[in-house]
């Protein structure tokens, strides 16, 4: 028989902790975050089933911009069949314009989204402990277990490393990948925003502020 299960990235822990040992067994297909091959492939198949060519400066843009992020590659999908759709002059082809032209509606949406992540951090109080992470990582891609301990620890956040951990897991915002004992962010360019936003320890981020 064929099981298949879908959930947050702390799908794993969750199912470890009901002693659900044939996850082990499985075969596996995770889905994170795509590889810029099968993001640009994401923009570029469906468009060109429509008959709509995506020049590569163009296709490279959205690509970078979207982090692989499937959700952020869904609305530069949209964005740019919205202008192409709607111009005559730009039908055919998704070109550097047409993405530039397209890029502001991308921008609202994403950080409409990160709005929502901020607030679910706040309401949750995790945003001292999600803006400390998010400091970490903007010197890297990933952190060591111990580097993702410590950044917890120095947030002044209030709640315990394990308990935060498990937080940050369960709502995407960190997970660990690749069955290495490191963790990375579930979206690269959340962490900037979550940096810029929340305020700075001793300047209102407190578990209560």
């Amino acid at each position: 028989f064929l099981l298949v299960l879908a959930g947050t990235p702390d799908l794993r822990a969750r199912l470890s902790e009901m002693a659900a040992s044939f996850w082990n067994r499985a075969e596996q297909l995770p889905l994170g975050r795509l590889d810029e091959t099968a993001t640009a492939e994401a923009i570029r198949r469906p468009l060109a089933e429509e008959g709509i060519a995506v020049e590569e400066e163009a296709l490279a843009r959205m690509v970078r911009e979207s982090h692989g992020y499937p959700f952020f590659v869904q609305l530069w999908g949209q964005a740019v069949w919205d202008r192409v759709r709607g111009s005559a002059a730009g039908a055919g082809a998704v070109t550097a314009a047409v993405v530039e032209d397209a890029a502001g509606g991308f921008e609202t949406r994403r950080n409409r989204y990160y709005l929502d992540r901020f607030r679910e951090l706040k309401e949750m109080e995790l945003l001292p402990v999600a803006r400390a992470v998010a400091a970490a990582f903007r010197d890297g891609t990933r952190l060591s277990d111990d580097a993702f301990e410590r950044a917890i620890a120095g947030s002044g956040g209030g709640a315990g490393s394990a308990e935060a951990a498990k937080a940050l897991e369960h709502l995407g915002f960190v997970w660990q990948a690749g069955g290495t004992p490191s963790w990375e962010p579930g979206i690269p360019s959340l962490m900037d925003y979550i940096v810029e936003h929340a305020p700075p320890p001793g300047e209102g981020g407190g578990a209560g502020g």
